[in-house]
């Protein structure tokens, strides 16, 4: 998160971060290799207001994946199925045993 975003919008007291999820995984298409990315979200909260009850919680900005709520669909592996599809006519059933 960037360092001016990381105060508290109340009392302006520097965040600590308090999570770190998982957020998504992309499978990225290298040419005859797959390589996993892991995709994390920081999640940051006001030690100062974390006693009261209007404590705020921030979260880092995420980059959007190419299809909406996919976990593992990154732009290279959609990319490289709609090739093998379209260009190389190689139907999906084939495609997957590969």
């Amino acid at each position: 998160m960037p360092e001016e975003k990381c105060s508290c919008p109340e009392c302006h007291t520097h965040l600590v971060q308090v999570a770190n999820p998982k957020i998504r995984e992309e499978v990225k298409f290298v040419p005859a290799r797959l390589k996993l990315i892991e995709h994390h979200q920081a999640v940051y909260k006001c030690p100062n207001c974390s006693s009261s009850y209007h404590s705020e919680i921030s979260k880092a900005p995420m980059t959007r994946s190419l299809i909406t709520h996919s976990k593992v669909g990154s732009p290279s592996i959609v990319a490289h199925i709609a090739a093998m599809k379209y260009v190389y006519k190689v139907p999906c059933y084939r495609q997957e045993s590969m």
